[in-house]
């Protein structure tokens, strides 16, 4: 089963940048990883550009696990950033859908034809 791990946080006024470069360059570090997300995201309010929603998905819980430590300097890079103590969280991936449909049901991968 898919896992993602979901941190939210505010950062820090005149951070941004700071925020962004750090970002880009633990991905570049990260997705070379043996244990590396299938996807990594930022989201970003449109009203409030400061809170930031990061998004990282795994093949499965234990892909995750093994990627701790790129998660420990992840966090680290968050917490040099924000203003106030981020939240953190994870996830078994239960439910998704694109334009073709079903694409996972019950945590388990649809295929196709």
């Amino acid at each position: 089963m898919r896992y993602v791990i979901v941190t939210e946080c505010k950062v820090g006024q005149g951070r941004m940048q700071e925020f962004t470069t750090e970002v880009q360059k633990w991905e570049q570090d990260a997705m070379s990883s043996d244990h590396a997300p299938e996807m990594h995201a930022v989201y970003l309010r449109s009203d409030d550009p400061a809170n930031v929603l990061v998004v990282t998905q795994f093949s499965s819980r234990e892909a995750a696990e093994g990627f701790n430590q790129h998660l420990a300097n992840f966090n680290n890079i968050v917490l040099a950033c924000v203003s106030e103590e981020p939240a953190l969280g994870g996830y078994d991936l239960f439910y998704a859908a694109t334009p073709r449909g079903a694409e996972v049901i019950f945590g388990q991968d649809v295929i196709h034809d």
